[in-house]
């Protein structure tokens, strides 16, 4: 019998129309009674169709994996992103990718527009495509998405990326534009319900989440786990099937006697590493991640393959037939005989034989021996058998050392003797505690020098860019990018040098409140080069801690952060600037780039844009490649001329509303030239001209209207005008380049100057001085015989 027997009865539309009303759903409340209701439903056609079919091995695993996609490690990755997404729905719909719709699912992060979906929601976004070009209703089951899901996955992991196309192509044809919504959502496991996973476990069962939580499964959660009025008692880890590991809340130093609740604890070395869990059964090994990925291929499944297991298993002592250790794969520098940081920029599962790297695991707790379960033994005893099942070999399989502490004092002291051994910290254990899976508060706290207030000196950083997050958190700036000094000879501590400056993108969980008011939306995508320098409107200074050095090629960079707000700082043209972006897989370095500090120029503005707004205005395009992770920085328009499109694109990029009936809320209409509508909307708005919306954008702020960027102003407007430029459209307080010069001086042929007004400037300017003999003289002198 196929598992998926009852859910092909069940319709996705119908599954989608059940996640839409959980969605809308307003209470957290109304939400969970919408998921029992239909998980009380599936359960009772489980248990009639068992009682038809006792073979039967169908479970409510297939809706599961769709309300937390997440939470689903048993099927595997499917290896797919929002830009393959957009790439495909391009091709299939045949699009131009510079149609409005090919751009709306490209630039799918950009907050919302004149119209369309909410920016950072792929899904969204992509239904609003899809609404107009699909079906009113599909033809696929539950049990049909669920095998096409499977194949992604199958097919993702054997890395034929063609059959995952073909499948998903398959998956597109067949779904109407909501459907296509919900897998979208579950293919990039962001369904967002509003109610959590353990939330929506717990609907299932009131012990689901902690069994998911020691064993990572969710077929065994639906399995094991059918009645919700039979409980589960007692929790136990299994050999091969990964566990949530037991945690370590964050130790506060002053607390630090009342954390530990006045008694002893054991301090062990906290080690910067992957957390991994080694499962071992006679000659076949597993190894699991923290978050359950499996990374048997890369360490070895059996003595004779991988970068680990065939220096283990000899290890073991001969007694060890079964056995789960719990610890941490760290890299162990051959020659110095250290454990590198992972921040080096060293992946531990991609380490080679020859290179100067090996892959060693330290381990600190023994969870399963020969088949007993040592989970609710006190620690003390559970050391005792993990020191007893192994040999340890120095850069191969080390247990950690342990002290005992009992007070503040003697706890700063071996958090001093970690910081001189070079270590990330320390971790405080309970000796008399049992092992709890995924618990934080059951007896283990973690100390690092970053959590001690002064124990390290601040680095203030810039916040020069924002990038857009996704899911619950589209449309709002949720990553940072940030600057430092490196030049001792900057006097001023919140200037910043751009030549030579090392510049990091930081996780915005941090620095999240930085996305205000202080922190401008920017008006582009890329990073660009320009000539001189301009000072950047007041921002935030983030000062992040850290206990180590970050090399130049590092990727590591610690972000307990504090933010100050300050003034004066600079950002000055320079040359040879090194960009990295710091958290992601690949180092990216822009060598030559001018840093060019922007901001949402038309944020909180209203604008409208007529037709007939075409200009034949030019900029040039970037002379620096743009490099596609640095999408905080503005990249300025591309050499065509205006149009109308162009022109909203721009200002909703800025951060501006667009509106086609201006309100008296509206900031200014846009239009070359005094059209009729133009003239109507003159009685009660400011009328001006294209080129001001592109001056702006290259100044990087609001500029005030000149007498040459007016069409037709009021009078309000027109006074203020006066107070800040000539009558020839010259700024009284802005620099002046040469074309505004020669626009300028253009602009003064058809004014006559009377010989008079000309002798009274120059008593004006020159008073008594003596002038030359032929000052007033104009004359012309041939040269010829």
């Amino acid at each position: 019998m196929s598992v998926d027997e009852v859910s092909s009865k069940l319709k996705w539309s119908d599954m989608c129309g059940l996640l839409e009303k959980v969605r809308a759903a307003k209470t957290s409340a109304t939400k969970k009674t919408l998921l029992q209701n239909f998980m009380s439903s599936y359960r009772q056609l489980l248990q009639t169709h068992r009682l038809n079919n006792p073979a039967s091995t169908a479970s409510f695993v297939p809706a599961l994996r769709v309300l937390v996609p997440a939470l689903d490690k048993g099927r595997g990755a499917y290896g797919i992103r929002q830009a393959r997404l957009a790439s495909l729905y391009v091709g299939l719909l045949g699009l131009s990718k510079t149609s409005p719709d090919a751009l709306k699912l490209a630039n799918y992060r950009a907050p919302k527009t004149a119209g369309g979906s909410s920016g950072g929601d792929f899904a969204e976004v992509a239904y609003y495509v899809l609404k107009n070009r699909c079906p009113a209703v599909g033809n696929l089951t539950l049990r049909d998405v669920d095998a096409h899901l499977s194949a992604i996955a199958s097919h993702h992991a054997q890395g034929t990326q063609e059959e995952v196309t073909r499948v998903l192509t398959l998956l597109v044809r067949n779904m109407a534009a909501l459907e296509q919504k919900w897998v979208i959502r579950v293919l990039l496991k962001e369904v967002s319900l509003g109610l959590s996973a353990s939330t929506v476990l717990t609907c299932w069962h009131p012990d689901a989440r902690d069994l998911y939580d020691v064993s990572n499964c969710l077929d065994k959660v639906c399995t094991t786990l059918r009645d919700p009025l039979i409980r589960l008692h007692e929790v136990q880890v299994s050999l091969f099937a990964a566990f949530r590991p037991m945690l370590a809340e964050r130790a506060v130093l002053r607390k630090i006697e009342k954390q530990m609740r006045r008694k002893t604890y054991v301090a062990e070395e906290k080690f910067d590493g992957e957390r991994s869990q080694l499962h071992k059964r006679g000659d076949t090994y597993m190894y699991f991640s923290r978050n359950g990925f499996d990374y048997t291929s890369s360490f070895g499944g059996s003595p004779h393959e991988g970068s680990l297991t065939p220096h283990v298993h000899g290890l073991l002592l001969p007694h060890v037939q079964e056995i789960i250790l719990d610890g941490e794969v760290v890299c162990w520098h051959k020659q110095y005989g250290v454990v590198v940081p992972k921040g080096q920029n060293h992946d531990v599962k991609s380490l080679r034989e020859d290179g100067p790297l090996q892959v060693c695991f330290c381990a600190f707790d023994v969870l399963l021996l020969n088949g007993r379960v040592l989970t609710s033994l006190p620690l003390s005893e559970r050391r005792q058998l993990l020191i007893g099942a192994l040999r340890q070999q120095e850069g191969r399989l080390v247990v950690s050392k342990q002290q005992e502490v009992t007070n503040r004092e003697e706890v700063v002291s071996v958090l001093n003797a970690a910081i001189l051994a070079r270590q990330e910290g320390v971790v405080l254990k309970d000796p008399d505690g049992p092992y709890t899976p995924a618990a934080r508060t059951a007896g283990w706290i973690k100390l690092k020098p970053d959590y001690v207030e002064a124990l390290v000196p601040d680095l203030d950083l810039v916040v020069v860019g924002g990038k857009y997050g996704a899911g619950r958190r589209h449309g709002v700036l949720t990553s940072f990018l940030l600057a430092a000094a490196l030049s001792s000879a900057v006097t001023d501590v919140l200037s910043l040098t751009v030549s030579g400056a090392h510049l990091y993108q930081v996780g915005g969980a941090h620095l999240y409140q930085v996305s205000g008011a202080h922190l401008y939306q920017v008006s582009g995508a890329h990073l660009y080069q320009v000539g001189g320098w301009r000072p950047p409107l007041p921002g935030g200074v983030v000062a992040p801690t850290s206990t180590r050095g970050v090399a130049p090629t590092s990727t590591r960079w610690v972000v307990p952060t504090s933010t100050r707000w300050g003034s004066g700082a600079h950002l000055y043209q320079g040359s040879g600037a090194h960009l990295y972006q710091v958290g992601g897989a690949h180092l990216y370095q822009v060598g030559g780039a001018h840093l060019y500090q922007v901001s949402a120029v038309f944020a909180g503005q209203e604008i409208c844009v007529l037709e007939g707004s075409s200009n034949p205005t030019r900029i040039a395009n970037p002379s620096t490649k743009p490099t596609p992770e640095m999408s905080t920085l503005a990249q300025p328009p591309t050499d065509h001329p205006t149009t109308k499109q162009t022109l909203e694109v721009a200002i909703a990029r800025a951060g501006g509303r667009l509106t086609q009936n201006p309100t008296p809320a509206t900031l200014c209409v846009v239009c070359e030239t005094l059209t009729v509508r133009a003239t109507n909307l003159s009685t009660h708005h400011n009328v001006v001209k294209p080129s001001w919306v592109m001056r702006c954008l290259q100044e990087g702020r609001l500029l005030p209207w000149g007498p040459r960027d007016a069409v037709a102003l009021l009078p309000e407007a027109l006074e203020k005008t006066r107070l800040t430029h000539d009558l020839f459209g010259d700024s009284y307080t802005d620099p002046i380049d040469e074309p505004l010069l020669r626009d300028i001086l253009d602009n003064m042929r058809d004014v006559e100057v009377e010989e008079g007004e000309v002798q009274e400037m120059e008593q004006l300017l020159c008073g008594g001085q003596q002038r030359p003999l032929f000052h007033d003289v104009a004359c012309i002198v041939s040269l010829s015989s």
